[in-house]
């Protein structure tokens, strides 16, 4: 094996041709960059003069040629320009070869020396060495960079300068149709953008989406100082093109495409720019209208609320609930929508989550302060499709929004309801504290801290808040036993709530005035207490006789008087009067010294006062001012029901006012405290009456069971004597008793088991001429004996009534003897349907006298032939239902039996026809008649005056006000069942009012309820349903008065209009009914118009 040889100085030339060898490498790559940015910028020159200046888009096919050559060319041109230069190597021979044919000096001694180096079979090393040595020091002689030429390099630098100078000119100076090519080149499927040579600042609505139906109106405004007109056109895909019409500055140019149907694409071009420019067209998508379906909220509250999450499924938009709060809105779309996001005034855009049907959207609301948020839908590309509420596309700086109200948290309020201020209190005695304490969401602490004489205050009394009713706080302190008369105790009372909102703030106090209590005597106090009870008493008793007095000249003037003059004479009396009233109200309810049980007595005056007393002094003044009588029937009523309001007030004061004089409020009220001093003076007199009568009975019937052992031969002239007197006195108590009793006695017994109602098949009216000297006829009267007297007694009714009716009046008297027995008369079968005849009255009632009246008999029949031949009058009672009505008054005797409807008269006994119509007759008398109450009901249609007997019978039509008597038994048995539901309610309320303090205001209203409720009961016991029907609109209102009281939603409004001039208080009353200003017609319209607007939500 042989060693290769090293020689010195090889390494010297192989560093020398490496050196070499790199230049020339840098000088070959140098020029293959330099022609490869020739091939470039040359390229590119060429695609802009091919395809920049294109006045459409150029075609497809030439862009994808240039494409093609470009990248073709500039692939060649780096691979074989730049690329195999810089991966060109040689050996060292090759390079010693290319440096000796450069410089001919070195012959061929450099060659020799690199390949003697490398052959390892050389003889003679030692003559290698000298040769390798000697080239070595030739070669140092020698510039080796003088070897390598980079003419080359410089040629293509000059070329490549000169194409990127061309294309750096293009760019510069035509930088549109440049980006133009390069784009169109780099994407040749793509729109190329167009070089426009006028400058657009705005354009709408570009892109956008429009409901079915809705107007399109495309606006282009250019950038055109001088004013030069151009020719503006809207070209629409298909062919279509609309002019632009220019403004006058040639500034602005509008088109309308009116009503859109179906989705369309549309360019504007201006001379030859158009838009859009990175595009062909825009594009305006028409959809389905978007509506609100529905809308819901769930609103929760901050947890200190203790309220619960509100749901509310029918929302109609503005958002109201307590600061801290959130809302999630739910809203469902009548269709899919893109997007829809909660736009708030002054704050952040919510976005709103969308669901899979693409017609729910929900977000949260905070409600942390007022605000307002509307809800926006916009398309994929962000633009707005419609607000709500408003219009559809609407504006957005011009949209409507629904309003966010925050609730703040206001501070708890606290006051003293009793005692409302400096108090005395008794040695060792109590002081009842009410407090009326309120807060939006309840309360976390309520405490009264009370200090004696001038010490630190400390707490006496602390409350659970959740014990709290109705917003009021009881406490009764007792003082120390130790205090002395002389000491004052100073109190107050200090609430909080429980608010805790991060970044608002904790807990907010409240607390009351301070009061002081001055310890005195008791007995002092007890004297004094009762002197002011009496003389209270004293005042509304002699009030209460005032009002009443002007109530009965009130019912004078309605009633009494015939002429204006007397009607405004009373009338000016009772307006003095009223305003006496109305003054003695304010004086007590301003001067009088109410303690804290009469608190609420000073209330009600005031109220009294300001509200019924000042109403009735107008009712009166206007009442003196009539000027004619009949408008007394219009305003004596209304001043009547305001006086009676005032006699009730007064009588509820006077009968409370007992409750009131102790903080004891169980004690029931007296019976017949309630009453006017009138009607208990009335009662009072009766009562000794009947106790007289008791007396005198009981003295009758001793002496008259000491008579009862004497036979009456045997009697004295001293028993006679007696007897007379008891025989006396006996009619003179039965005249006391019996009065208003009629003649009733006298009647024949009737049987009602069997009640009928047939019906009326014929009523024949006819004209009838009087018969000559008719009226001048004497009156004779018509004496029948007993023996005389007969009955017919039918069993059946065979005959029916004839038609012909009498033409002379009514002048003949029967007087009738009594039978000696009762007989048995029959109730004979009835036809299924009365006929009746009636004709015009002959004479009027007071046309009659005396001497012809007919004289009630106790004769009666059941009459079948005969009984209608003629319409004759007399006596006997009938119980065939058969007779004429007639043209006849009927007589004022009594009758009786069963008829159908004839001339009204006085008469008992069952009417047996179904309905009734009124045909006239005379006027019933108003007595109590014994017949009971009978199955079937009359349709009673009759317009004639109410009136007539009150007693039994068929339910019919509604009279006037007769005797108190028996009532129907199905009424009788509602109205005790009534009385007793009446009578637990009364027992209900009593308890309650034990619980209200007596100085209350809600205690007082209480007291009210409980004595009416009382004479509520005592009307349905006795039946007297009316008087409980005209009571219970009062119980009503003042059971809801003491709620409202005690719960604290009393409104005080104050009226002044009293002190105004008459004619601005006329002014002010008919604001509401008079016409509104014409200067001022189109705000008020634009202001309804924008109220229903928000009404309906949009």
């Amino acid at each position: 094996m042989t060693e290769a040889i090293h020689y010195q100085g090889i390494d010297e030339l192989h560093r020398d041709l490496a050196d070499v060898q790199a230049q020339r490498r840098t000088a070959r790559v140098a020029a293959g960059l330099a022609a490869t940015a020739t091939v470039v910028c040359g390229s590119l020159i060429v695609a802009v003069l091919a395809v920049g200046y294109w006045p459409d888009q150029p075609p497809t096919t030439l862009r994808w040629m240039l494409l093609v050559a470009i990248a073709v060319g500039w692939f060649v041109a780096i691979r074989a320009l730049v690329v195999r230069p810089a991966l060109w190597r040689q050996t060292p021979a090759q390079v010693a070869r290319y440096v000796e044919a450069h410089d001919r000096h070195l012959r061929n001694g450099l060659i020799n020396a690199v390949l003697l180096a490398d052959d390892t079979g050389q003889p003679s090393p030692q003559l290698v060495q000298r040769a390798i040595q000697e080239t070595t020091q030739r070669a140092r002689r020698l510039d080796w960079s003088d070897t390598v030429s980079f003419r080359r390099s410089r040629r293509w630098a000059c070329a490549a300068l000169a194409a990127v100078v061309a294309f750096g000119a293009l760019v510069t100076f035509q930088p549109g149709p440049t980006r133009r090519a390069l784009l169109a080149v780099a994407m040749p499927l793509r729109y190329v953008a167009r070089d426009n040579t006028i400058k657009l600042t705005r354009l709408s609505p570009r892109d956008t989406a429009l409901f079915a139906g809705q107007p399109l109106e495309i606006i282009a405004t250019i950038d055109n100082p001088q004013g030069v007109p151009h020719v503006a056109e809207v070209v629409i895909d298909g062919g279509q093109v609309h002019t632009m019409l220019p403004t006058d500055s040639n500034t602005v140019y509008a088109a309308s495409l009116g009503p859109v149907q179906k989705t369309l694409r549309y360019a504007v071009q201006i001379d030859d720019s158009r838009w859009p420019v990175d595009r062909r067209w825009y594009t305006v998508t028409v959809i389905e209208r978007i509506k609100v379906n529905s809308m819901a909220v769930r609103l929760t509250y901050p947890a200190y609320t203790k309220l619960q999450p509100r749901v509310d499924d029918d929302f109609a938009g503005p958002i109201k609930a307590p600061a801290g709060s959130s809302a999630v809105l739910t809203v469902v779309f009548s269709a899919p929508a893109p997007g829809a996001q909660i736009q708030q005034r002054q704050a952040d855009v919510i976005p709103m989550i969308r669901s899979d049907d693409g017609r729910t959207f929900t977000a949260t609301i905070p409600v942390d302060a007022d605000g307002a948020y509307r809800i926006v839908v916009r398309d994929e590309r962000g633009e707005v499709l419609r607000h709500f509420p408003n219009q559809p596309n609407g504006d957005e700086e011009r949209g409507e929004f629904w309003p966010i109200t925050a609730i703040a948290d206001r501070p708890p309020t606290v006051r003293f309801i009793a005692p409302g201020g400096d108090v005395s209190v008794g040695q060792g005695g109590r002081l009842a504290m009410q407090l009326s304490v309120a807060d939006d969401y309840g309360l976390w602490a309520a405490t009264i801290y009370a200090a004696t004489d001038g010490k630190s205050f400390r707490p006496i009394h602390q409350v659970d808040p959740s014990k709290l009713v109705g917003g009021r706080l009881d406490y009764v302190h007792r003082f120390d036993d130790r205090l002395q008369a002389g000491d004052i105790v100073t109190y107050y009372a200090e609430v909080a709530d429980g608010r805790d909102l991060p970044g608002v703030g904790g807990p907010q106090t409240a607390r009351t005035a301070t009061f002081t209590a001055t310890i005195r005597d008791a007995a002092e106090l007890a004297d004094q207490r009762a002197k002011r009870y009496a003389e209270l008493r004293r005042r509304l008793t002699a009030l209460l006789k005032l009002q009443a007095a002007q109530r009965v000249n009130t019912g004078l003037c309605l009633s009494v008087h015939t002429t204006v003059g007397q009607v405004v004479e009373t009338a000016n009396a009772i307006a003095a009067a009223q305003k006496a009233v109305r003054a003695e109200l304010a004086d007590l309810a301003s001067n009088f010294p109410f303690d804290q049980h009469t608190q609420a007595v000073h209330f009600v005056l005031a109220e009294l006062a300001g509200n019924e007393a000042a109403t009735a002094i107008a009712q009166a003044g206007a009442l003196s001012g009539l000027a004619e009588l009949a408008r007394r029937e219009r305003l004596a009523p209304a001043l009547a029901r305001t006086q009676e309001a005032i006699i009730a007030r007064l009588e509820t004061l006077l009968a409370v006012l007992a409750a009131l004089k102790t903080t004891d409020t169980e004690r029931d009220p007296a019976a017949g405290g309630d009453l006017s001093a009138d009607a208990r003076e009335e009662l009072t007199r009766l009562k000794a009456a009947l106790d007289e009568f008791i007396e005198a009975q009981r003295k009758i019937v001793e002496a008259t069971t000491a008579l009862a052992k004497t036979p009456a031969d045997d009697l004295t002239a001293d028993d006679r004597k007696l007897l007379g007197e008891l025989a006396a006195a006996q009619d003179k108590w039965e005249a006391f008793l019996d009065e208003v009793f009629t003649d009733l006695s006298e009647l024949a017994r009737q049987d009602f088991a069997s009640p009928l109602l047939l019906k009326e098949l014929l009523s024949i009216k006819t004209d009838i001429t009087m018969a000559k000297d008719a009226l001048s006829a004497e009156a004779v009267e018509m004496a029948v004996s007993l023996e005389e007297a007969g009955i017919e007694n039918a069993q059946a009714l065979t005959t029916n009534l004839e038609k012909w009716l009498p033409d002379t009046p009514d002048r003949q008297k029967w007087s009738m003897e009594d039978p000696v027995d009762s007989d048995s008369i029959e109730q004979t079968e009835l036809p299924t349907e009365l006929q009746d005849m009636v004709g015009d009255l002959l004479e009027e009632e007071e046309d009659l006298f005396d001497e012809i009246e007919d004289i009630t008999s106790k004769w009666t029949d059941s009459l079948d032939e005969g009984a209608g031949w003629e319409a004759a009058d007399g006596p006997i009672s009938n119980m065939s239902a058969q007779g004429v009505t007639g043209n006849v008054l009927p007589n004022s005797s009594e009758i009786s039996g069963r008829s159908g409807e004839g001339r009204t008269g006085k008469s008992s006994g069952e009417f047996v026809q179904d309905e009734a119509v009124g045909k006239g007759g005379r006027r019933t008398p108003t007595r109590l008649t014994g017949e009971p109450y009978q199955a079937g009901q009359v349709r009673d249609s009759s317009a004639e005056p109410p009136g007539g007997a009150t007693g039994g019978g068929k339910l019919s039509g509604a009279g006037s006000e007769g005797l108190e008597g028996p009532v129907p038994p199905p009424l009788a048995k509602e109205l005790e069942r009534m009385a007793a539901q009446q009578a637990v309610l009364v027992n209900r309320a009593e308890r309650l009012a034990g619980k209200f303090a007596a100085g209350d205001l809600a205690g007082m209203r209480m007291l009210e309820t409980v004595t009416l409720m009382n004479r509520v009961r005592n009307d349905l016991a006795r039946y007297r349903y009316r008087n409980a029907l005209r009571i219970r609109a009062k119980t009503i209102t003042s059971l809801r008065d003491a709620a409202a009281a005690l719960g604290g939603r009393v409104d005080v409004v104050a009226d002044v209009t009293d002190a105004l001039p008459a004619h601005l208080r006329d002014a002010i009353h008919d604001a509401a009914e008079a016409p509104l200003p014409a200067e001022f017609r189109r705000e008020l319209e634009a202001y309804y118009r924008r109220l229903s607007r928000r009404a309906d939500g949009k």
